[in-house]
């Protein structure tokens, strides 16, 4: 099972969904996520909220 489907399956989402909602996180914060210093970026946002 790919990291996709397992992410899907343990939101309750289609494989689809989780797809099109990191390519729109990816559009609106201009991050590419496939890059570990903007995954770590993201992250270190997230929970500075």
């Amino acid at each position: 099972m790919t990291t996709w489907a397992r992410t899907a399956e343990a939101l309750h989402l289609h494989v689809n969904t989780v797809h099109y909602r990191i390519r729109r996180i990816e559009s609106l914060t201009g991050r590419d996520l496939s890059r570990l210093d903007h995954k770590l970026d993201l992250y270190a946002a997230l929970r500075c909220r």
